[in-house]
């Protein structure tokens, strides 16, 4: 029985079972289990957020606007890409029309062919990867491979019949193919780890340079075909691969210091 002019008790507003010290704090009970969790701010500690606050990140909207902030053998590596996706996608663009009209190949021929090939450059990647680990390090099987993707351009252009264009395809889908699971990492290993907070905008920026060598390559390539001919066709991606390898090799051994193997 309660006495005249006392209030009712209020609830307890935290649970028995929490301890003192933890009640008014930063820390969240779970009343079902008893566990207490400190709360997560998922948007300051995300990892995204983590490299936006980068010091040499804060404040800019645009990845060019860090570009001065790379190592500077980086932005070899976006010219070397830019050309040789220029080289790969133009002279794909115009392997079918050069074996129906000008080797005479039927068009199913043609088509075996072209699918065979894309088939070697996307299966030489694990020989690629494998040889880079094992052996050479990405930089000089990016080098080496490169040389034999300028030869097939070579034969390509000079070698104008079935064997030599059995023998060209080959060639670049080795180096095209042996290539392509090294320049991606390579460009990882440029950033030491106080710059790793640039790698978001590093990788937008490569990724524009593929797009815009395919785009050109796409564009250049069957229009030097229709008014100057095959060889010319085949020789200018030849010729932009070798840019690609001349680039690469300034990017490490040039005054801009050594890239990271």
């Amino acid at each position: 029985m309660r006495s005249e002019g006392t209030s009712p008790r209020q609830p307890a507003l935290h649970s028995e079972s929490e301890p003192e010290g933890l009640r008014d704090s930063n820390w969240q009970v779970d009343t079902n289990s008893g566990a207490h969790h400190q709360p997560v701010d998922l948007e300051s500690n995300s990892i995204l957020d983590a490299g936006r606050k980068h010091p040499e990140h804060a404040g800019r909207k645009s990845p060019l606007g860090d570009i001065a902030h790379y190592p500077p053998q980086v932005v070899f590596i976006f010219g070397n890409e830019a050309c040789e996706r220029f080289s790969f996608y133009g002279m794909r663009s115009i392997l079918v029309i050069y074996l129906t009209q000008h080797l005479l190949f039927a068009d199913h021929a043609a088509e075996s062919i072209f699918h065979t090939f894309a088939a070697g450059c996307y299966l030489m990647p694990l020989a690629g990867a494998y040889i880079s680990d094992r052996f050479l390090g990405k930089l000089r099987t990016i080098a080496y491979l490169s040389m034999v993707y300028c030869l097939g351009h070579l034969i390509l252009a000079l070698w104008e019949s079935q064997t030599g264009t059995f023998v060209g395809l080959a060639a670049v889908a080795v180096g095209s193919g042996g290539i392509k699971p090294c320049v991606s990492a390579f460009i990882g290993d440029q950033f030491p780890p106080e710059k790793q907070g640039l790698l978001q905008g590093a990788f937008a920026i490569f990724y524009g340079c593929i797009n815009i060598g395919a785009f050109m390559g796409n564009l250049v390539t069957p229009l030097l075909l229709n008014q100057k001919g095959p060889r010319w066709a085949f020789a200018v991606p030849g010729i932009a691969m070798g840019v690609a390898t001349v680039v690469l090799l300034l990017g490490d051994g040039g005054p801009t210091g050594k890239a990271k193997r």
